[in-house]
């Protein structure tokens, strides 16, 4: 009876009494953050309007002023239209000039770098600290975060569901599933390249339940060793989807393999992000209803050109028929039900929440308010449509192998201790520095393997990395600390040393440039001419050393010659 007032008397009366009363002791460690957010904050927000507006900046920047001016249309082509809604409130409250036109990304920008402080618990206080550095200064995450475009809210967006999905794993509160599903709708409400990250993260989930549950059924039979939770974890990833999706419905056979009746919590992520993905994957369907007949496969369209009648591009960016209206209407029927059975019966509440309240912003957005109805098929349909036709255009042309040029050029200091880390993330680490591991390669492999290939989206390899190296830091650290053995520190010092020295040779031996033209004796440049008929270069080996002249030849009979 006592008790309660005497909390009253302690505590503030509300929420703002209470955070105003929040007392932070000044220690090195909050001395060192204040530092980093200070410089990276500069970083982001210094002289922002200096450089011109890029080709795409322009672009985005127009969008969002025509917004608020009412004539935006959302357009899977140019992503969006989260950023568009929010870099349009920026410019209604702040006016429109070239520096506004950055300030939401580097707004977003700031957030990327604190957000490891939610991670805290397995980066340790070394690992945090490092986290927060390499982000701060990463050269990809601070140049996109002074550039308006759509990846760095894409990557804050994808880094809150790292967090949220983390600590619900360590037990914390169902309100991290709600985040997780809120993190999960602004990153579809901004970039379809969410989608190859929702895959990675998806497969990592897959295993991570067959593991949770091949140690169910080892433990209760006392025969767990590494060794079958390996074989029996490969077993239960084919079967693990559909298991945990009928999880109610299959009590015998739960029985049958000694699992608990209560789902493990990655099931719970797995089936969070699974059934709020599915209803988005409707347009993959268009080439099998095609293919068997179900669906028109080849309408006439101006120009001579045949098109697919659900083909966003060529078809649906006009108005809709009633028939195409009734046909995405019954396809979406379709998997809009079969998330909702799956998940009603796996928490009814939490699910309804987070696959409504998640529905209802995505198409609000999409609808611009709900004052663009066209909005309800460009998003949910044309999204994903358009872009997996546009997986045959390869835009850009890169290599397979691009972001091993430019993630080494730009990152090098966390591959390289990603590299020297290698073996205690994955051998001798835990389940958090697995999927460090498995996010980084995961999206790097998914990047590597779609058509387009750009710069800026080394910011979706350049997060990841900088969490590896951080959690590579910490470990390091932790193994130094306790036993100050020179020999110990040496091993774990020259490690990393090795793998960085590795990585700083292949920069250094990139073809093209010096070390690789001094290593493999090219010869100097000579005058040179493109084999093209329309068009000669000629470039004298003057320019080398600053006596720049630079013929160009365009037959017929015109030259241009530039001093």
């Amino acid at each position: 009876m006592t008790v309660q007032p005497a909390l009253r008397r302690v505590l503030p009366a509300n929420p703002i009494e209470r955070v105003l009363s929040i007392r932070i002791p000044l220690t090195w460690e909050v001395a060192g953050y204040a530092a980093i957010f200070a410089l990276a904050i500069t970083l982001r927000f210094w002289d922002l309007g200096s450089r011109a507006l890029h080709h795409d900046e322009s672009i985005h920047a127009q969008w969002s002023w025509d917004l608020i001016r009412g004539n935006y249309h959302h357009s899977p082509i140019f992503h969006g239209p989260f950023y568009y809604h929010l870099q349009g409130a920026v410019f209604f409250i702040f006016g429109a000039n070239d520096y506004t036109s950055r300030l939401s990304a580097a707004m977003f920008g700031s957030a990327i770098v604190a957000l490891p402080l939610l991670l805290r618990r397995w980066l340790g206080p070394v690992g945090t600290m490092a986290a927060v550095a390499f982000l701060a200064f990463s050269p990809t995450v601070v140049y996109y975060s002074r550039f308006f475009r759509e990846d760095v809210y894409m990557a804050a967006f994808v880094m809150l569901m790292v967090v949220a999905m983390w600590r619900y794993f360590a037990g914390d509160r169902e309100r991290w599933l709600v985040v997780f599903a809120a993190a999960f709708t602004g990153a579809m409400t901004t970039k379809e390249g969410t989608f190859l990250t929702v895959a990675v993260f998806l497969l990592f989930l897959d295993i991570h339940v067959a593991s949770d549950l091949a140690g169910q059924t080892l433990r209760f039979r006392g025969q767990d060793s590494p060794l079958r939770r390996v074989a029996l974890t490969g077993g239960y990833a084919v079967w693990a989807v559909p298991l945990v999706a009928l999880w109610p419905l299959l009590r015998g056979l739960r029985r049958m393999l000694d699992l608990d009746d209560r789902l493990p919590r990655s099931a719970d992520v797995l089936i969070l992000l699974g059934t709020m993905t599915l209803p988005l994957l409707t347009p993959m369907a268009r080439p099998a209803l095609e293919r068997f007949g179900f669906l028109d496969k080849d309408i006439a369209i101006a120009g001579g050109k045949f098109t697919s009648r659900l083909n966003w591009e060529f078809h649906l960016i006009s108005a809709a028929t009633l028939s195409d209206r009734l046909a995405l209407g019954g396809l979406f029927a379709v998997t809009v039900s079969a998330a909702a059975f799956v998940g009603l019966q796996w928490k009814p509440k939490v699910w309804a929440l987070c696959f409504g309240g998640g529905a209802l912003v995505y198409l609000t957005l999409m609808t611009s308010f709900w004052t663009n109805w066209d909005g309800l098929v460009s998003g949910p349909w044309g999204s994903l449509d358009y872009w997996r036709t546009q997986q045959e255009v390869y835009r850009g042309d890169q290599p397979w192998f691009y972001y091993f040029m430019v993630m080494p050029a730009y990152e090098f200091l966390t591959l390289g201790l990603c590299l020297g880390g290698l073996w205690w993330s994955v051998v001798r680490g835990n389940v958090f520095s697995r999927f460090l591991v498995f996010w980084l390669v995961g999206q790097w492999l998914a990047l590597s393997y779609g058509s387009e290939k750009m710069p800026w989206l080394n910011t979706h390899l350049a997060v990841p990395s900088s969490i590896l190296a951080a959690w590579t830091v910490n470990r390091a650290w932790q193994a130094w600390a306790p036993r100050p053995d020179p020999r110990t520190a040496a091993i774990s010092i020259l490690s990393i040393a090795l793998a960085a020295a590795v990585v700083v040779i292949l920069i250094v031996l990139l073809p093209g440039g010096a070390g690789f033209n001094a290593a493999f004796t090219v010869p100097p440049f000579q005058d040179m001419q493109l084999k093209d008929p329309a068009v000669h270069v000629v470039l004298d080996s003057r320019d080398v050393v600053g006596d720049a002249s630079l013929s160009v030849n365009a037959d017929p009979g015109f030259s241009s010659t530039r001093d």
